[in-house]
C-alpha cells in the first residue's frame, strides 16, 4: 500500500512534464531491484521503499547494484531508502529517509 501511494505521488510529478520526466523500475539478473528510478534531463534519483523502521546496509543492495551498472555514474544524483525510521546516512551516497518525507500523512 505504501508503494502504491508513493507511485501515485510520483505519477503526479511525472505528469507535470511528461516529455521531460520519466519513472522507471529496475531489476538485474541476480534479482537486485530498485522500486523507483526518477529521471529528468539525464539525471537520476533512485528510491527504495521499506516499511520497517530498522534498516541495514543490505537494504541498499539494489541501489548499489543499480549505481554500479550505470555507464555514466554522475547521472545518479540522489539515492534514498524510504522507511518508517529516522533520517540518517545509510551507505556511501545513500540516505535513509522517513517515508513521510515523500508521502504526507493524511
Amino acid at each position: 500500500m505504501l508503494e502504491q501511494a508513493l507511485f501515485q505521488t510520483l505519477q503526479t510529478w511525472r505528469a507535470l512534464e511528461p516529455l521531460e520526466r520519466k519513472l522507471h523500475f529496475w531489476r538485474d539478473r541476480p534479482g537486485h531491484e530498485v522500486d523507483f528510478i526518477l529521471e529528468q534531463n539525464g539525471k537520476l534519483v533512485a528510491l527504495e521503499i521499506e516499511t520497517g523502521s530498522t534498516l541495514a546496509s543490505s537494504d541498499a543492495a539494489g541501489i548499489r547494484a543499480f549505481r554500479d551498472s550505470l555507464k555514466k555514474k554522475s547521472a545518479l544524483v540522489r539515492s534514498a531508502v524510504l522507511h518508517a525510521g529516522q533520517a540518517r546516512p545509510l551507505d556511501t551516497g545513500i540516505l535513509a529517509l522517513p517515508w513521510g518525507w515523500m508521502v504526507p500523512a493524511g
